[in-house]
């Protein structure tokens, strides 16, 4: 009892202090915290205003996803926004950010440039005139590179920057948008902490998402927008304190100014504007120029702690739309994000998955190996689920057939080329669990990890568990027919359920694998096409195993029954 405690008492005092750490590293929402003040001289002037300068607006527009096969909407919706949308909101600036075009093949698996999706955007740009309406600027993606060579149009359609400064309406900013957002160096600029930020916005494929954001006398705000839902509602100061960048925008500049600002936009004329602070209504906000509405304020009744604003716009149509965010006039304040969203934009998940596919794989090994040098199992207890599994995993381990082919299969998934073909277009390679070998270059893994790990969970590990399951029952004396029969439908139905459906999977990996890759990699593919077919010859074997090689199983088992 005594050691059993001490177990608990250190088990307790290491998961309190992992649970610390990630506490410490992740950090909690919640009260604001102070930063420490930015670097370089304050700014506080010119500070916004009862004045319609110093102030610039665009849209972010991305994976858009013209597609030749899917969802015709997607151009459709395109063409209202390049009209209507722009024609409404009138912003200095329009970002298409990658992906343009879809570049799938018909099945939606394979990956193919498609002349008709290209020629699709350049007629909606044409049709629409939206480069004569503002400046649009597209950044292509991956999909503008898979498949093979990006299709060139001959007239030149729009400008494609690397990276972005603005010194419009004296507003001086440097925007990163990389061509090639898994580039080595987009990623190491998003693990450097340097208070930026690294905002991604909702996809137009699928969900018809986009961004309008303002620079407000140099302060950044931004709000993502459902297509066709008006009215469009950003506020620019105060600025939401989670997106607060002390290091690289002049906030104190909202300490200093006079006036609530709030953009506002819509299909009819905006009729009312109505400004509330911690639930009490301040005013309603006048009209000042363009989208732009004002409201007279004083921040210094804010300057302690955090509050929360929210704007009420309706149209002459009787549309409305509500904004809202949590905002500080108090300098050394700031937000943090709860646990998991700072988990999932802080955490390297390919390092994560390499760790995980390296415990996977050592935990089947060292399994393994160690019941292979265990000594010969005696049942001196009840036969229960563990002594039942701890048993069949004796018997894996200790008939040389089942065990070299378990652990060949393992460590090939670790070691072996999972496919040799046409990585890119033209140009042979082999794909491994830790990276990909093309002409002559090597790609360090992120997703091979990934599906190694996968690899390993739906596919080598249950199939040793039905090595294992399938021994057993030989060494009860039954053979394949004899244990369907039994009379335990309720038992064994489940499993070969279960072992169908992984099964397909894997036909399918290889369905995949050769429409991605071609004949080539299918034909070339030992983790793939080759284990598939040699899979059923592996059961085939297990259940035709000659009884003698079970003989010291079976006798103990027998033996254990009649006693």
């Amino acid at each position: 009892m005594a050691r059993m405690l001490a177990v608990r008492v250190v088990a307790g005092l290491v998961a309190a202090a992992l649970a610390a750490l990630l506490l410490e590293h992740y950090g909690l929402a919640g009260p604001s915290t102070p930063l420490p003040k930015p670097r370089g001289s304050q700014r506080p002037y010119p500070a916004p205003g009862s004045e319609a300068n110093n102030i610039f607006w665009g849209l972010q527009i991305s994976d858009i996803h013209l597609s030749r096969f899917q969802d015709p909407g997607r151009a459709l919706a395109l063409e209202k926004f390049c009209s209507e949308t722009i024609d409404i909101i009138q912003p200095a600036l329009v970002l298409a950010t990658g992906d343009l075009t879809d570049a799938k093949t018909k099945e939606h698996l394979g990956s193919r440039q498609h002349e008709v999706e290209w020629q699709t955007y350049q007629r909606i740009l044409k049709k629409t005139r939206v480069m004569e309406k503002t400046k649009w600027l597209d950044i292509k993606g991956n999909h503008e590179t898979d498949g093979g060579t990006l299709i060139v149009f001959q007239e030149k359609q729009s400008e494609q920057p690397d990276d972005l400064v603005w010194p419009l309406y004296n507003i001086n900013y440097h925007v990163s948008i990389p061509r090639d957002p898994d580039s080595n160096g987009v990623r190491q600029i998003c693990r450097t902490r340097t208070g930026t930020l690294e905002l991604e916005v909702g996809d137009w494929k699928d969900n018809r998402r986009y961004r309008i954001f303002a620079f407000d006398h140099d302060l950044f705000s931004f709000a993502d927008v459902t297509f066709d839902k008006w009215p469009v509602v950003l506020i620019t100061n105060p600025k939401s304190l989670l997106y607060s960048c002390a290091k690289h925008e002049p906030l104190e500049r909202l300490f200093h100014s006079t006036h609530i600002r709030v953009l506002a936009f819509s299909l009819s004329p905006i009729t009312s504007v109505t400004v509330k602070i911690d639930g009490g209504d301040i005013g309603q906000a006048s009209h000042l120029s363009g989208p732009i509405f004002i409201l007279k304020w004083n921040p210094r009744n804010y300057s302690n702690g955090t509050h929360t604003i929210e704007v009420f716009v309706q149209d002459s149509a009787g549309r409305s739309r509500t904004a809202r965010h949590i905002f500080s006039a108090q300098e050394d304040a700031h937000l943090t994000f709860d646990p998991l969203a700072s988990f999932i934009l802080l955490t390297d998940h390919y390092i994560v998955a390499r760790v995980l596919f390296v415990l996977i794989v050592l935990i089947q090994l060292s399994t393994l190996i160690t019941f292979r040098y265990l000594a010969y199992p005696e049942l001196t207890e009840p036969l229960g689920f563990a002594n039942m599994t701890t048993f069949s995993l004796h018997i894996l381990s200790k008939i040389n057939i089942s065990y070299y082919s378990v652990l060949l299969l393992t460590l090939y998934t670790v070691l072996g080329p999972w496919f040799v073909g046409e990585i890119i277009d033209g140009k042979l390679g082999c794909c491994f669990s830790f990276g990909i070998f093309v002409d002559g270059h090597f790609l360090q893994g992120g997703l091979t990890f990934m599906n190694g790990i996968i690899q390993l969970v739906f596919f080598n590990i249950p199939l040793m568990a039905y090595v294992c399951w399938s021994l057993l029952h030989r060494c009860f004396g039954h053979s394949f027919r004899s244990h369907l029969h039994q009379g335990k439908y309720w038992k064994i139905i489940p499993v070969y359920l279960l072992m169908l459906l992984l099964y397909i999977w894997q036909v399918y990996s290889c369905y995949f694998l050769h429409v991605t890759y071609g004949s080539l990699a299918f034909t070339f593919s030992p983790l793939r096409t080759w284990l598939t077919l040699l899979t059923p010859v592996f059961i085939y074997r297990v259940w035709t195993l000659n009884s003698t090689e079970l003989g010291i199983f079976m006798v103990q088992l027998k033996s254990h029954l009649s006693s």
